[in-house]
């Protein structure tokens, strides 16, 4: 948006030298008044244009405040793109055993599975044993005592003989979520690869029309100084300068766009791979300690109470608290 912004108000600034340059060629009698009109037509709509600008980047600061917490100050310019792989199938290979929606869906999977062994666990025998032990000590007389104790064990063997069908529809019902689990899983794939396919196309489009638009750039820069060029011994009109002049600041402002894409397509790669981290960009994540993260609860749920026994006890002392909060 900053860099949209500059190209606009540049354009602003080409063809309020094009309206004034107009206006003098005017009082020589060389141009009309038709001449001065169009200049006047082309720096309004810039200046419209530029406005809205303004307003877009207005619109992202805020955008990005709200993220980040804070206002953006003076930004640097963006990194250059990350490490990427070298082919699409390398993308959805690295995609299938890194993704985490992929592992997530592997390990209910696994869990599934876990839960159909233990449901066939029920239908085989159970056996257990037991061994316990117990003394007694009685006191007959001031010097006589009498010990007395056991030593007995047990052994139990359960056979499931009829459980009315809870069994056998407790092991279907387990073989149904594992293969629920596993089409879940498979459509896990299918999304993932997906979403890095588009996203990988969506970059080489991107590539593909930065190099179109910097042709074009190229192209057009020459084409309006030939344009003024020939203006200036009258082989062209102004409406011809002007439209130069729109023909370069269109190509500029793809040319933005595309290498913001290009960079967001880049990043969207990497997101669906599941490989975009603080390390792409060799950044070192804050990790909440989780000692820590237990202690701050713990001393939010302490003032909590505090505050519930003290409203409970004087209601008027906790309002002016509860005002300041």
């Amino acid at each position: 948006d900053q860099e949209i912004l500059s190209i606009r108000g540049n354009n602003v600034a080409v063809l309020s030298r094009q309206l004034e340059a107009t206006r003098a060629r005017f009082e020589v009698g060389e141009v009309t008044r038709t001449d001065i009109a169009q200049a006047e037509a082309r720096l309004a709509g810039a200046k419209a244009a530029l406005a809205g600008a303004q307003s877009q980047l207005d619109i992202s600061r805020s955008a990005y405040a709200r993220v980040v917490g804070q206002p953006p100050g003076a930004l640097a310019s963006p990194p250059t793109t990350p490490t990427l792989p070298a082919s699409l199938d390398t993308a959805l290979a690295t995609a299938r055993e890194s993704s985490p929606s992929i592992l997530a869906a592997k390990a209910a999977v696994d869990a599934a599975r876990a839960g159909v062994k233990l449901a066939d666990a029920d239908f085989r025998p159970t056996a257990s044993i037991g061994l316990s032990a117990d003394t007694n000590v009685a006191d007959l007389s001031d010097w006589d005592l009498q010990r007395s104790g056991g030593l007995s064990a047990s052994a139990r063997v359960t056979v499931p003989l009829f459980t009315n069908g809870l069994t056998r529809s407790s092991a279907r019902q387990a073989r149904e979520n594992e293969t629920s689990a596993r089409i879940r899983t498979r459509s896990a794939e299918m999304d993932v690869e997906q979403r890095v396919a588009n996203a990988w196309n969506g970059l080489s489009a991107s590539r593909a029309v930065i190099q179109a638009s910097r042709e074009q750039v190229r192209a057009a820069e020459i084409a309006l100084e030939g344009a003024r060029n020939e203006l200036e011994v009258g082989s062209r009109t102004t409406l011809d300068v002007l439209n130069q002049e729109q023909e370069l600041l269109e190509a500029r402002l793809a040319l933005a766009t595309a290498e913001r894409d290009a960079f967001v397509a880049a990043h969207s790669v990497l997101q669906a791979m599941g490989a975009l981290t603080p390390e792409v960009y060799q950044v070192e994540a804050a990790r909440v300690d989780s000692k820590q993260a237990d202690a701050f609860s713990a001393d939010k749920v302490e003032i909590i109470d505090d505050l519930a026994r003290a409203f409970a006890s004087d209601p008027a002392a906790v309002e002016p608290r509860i005002g300041e909060e």
